[in-house]
């Protein structure tokens, strides 16, 4: 991918947490962890939705940043999730719904080829957060 073609999203921003999870709601989803909302996201003001692989801890987990417009700060926003964290199956499953035009392709892009394990580990210990096959999977237009 070129520099100037690269996804607007900071991998390097903490996906949530492992014990959290993903609640559908009615306009969107909302992250909770220890009966907290830490978390809400609407369907409405997501911006753009990329996924990738991150290698944490020797393994590859397929994650969602969900960008979201600038905060008070004027930087843009974003709620990153992993497929370890409950209610990801869910979510994923009613994402063509909230967004038809999505590539429904993303899941076969964002992953790394399984015969990279060997790899995983190897990248995990130099780059905990290595990130590969960032893949836009909806963009506002």
């Amino acid at each position: 991918m070129s520099p100037s073609k690269r996804p607007s999203f900071d991998v390097r921003r903490t996906i949530t947490p492992s014990d959290a999870h993903i609640a559908l709601e009615h306009d969107g989803f909302a992250i909770r962890c220890d009966n907290e909302t830490i978390a809400n996201v609407q369907w409405i003001a997501i911006q753009t939705i990329f996924a990738y692989t991150r290698f944490i801890g020797g393994h590859g987990h397929l994650c969602l940043g969900f960008v979201l417009p600038p905060g008070s700060r004027g930087r843009e926003d974003q709620v990153v999730v992993n497929e370890g964290v409950k209610g990801w199956e869910q979510l994923v499953s009613y994402m063509p719904s909230a967004f038809p035009s999505m590539d429904r392709d993303w899941v076969k892009k964002a992953s790394c080829d399984p015969s990279q394990k060997g790899a995983d580990e190897a990248i995990s210990r130099v780059v905990p957060s290595h990130v590969a096959n960032p893949t836009q999977v909806w963009p506002r237009l």
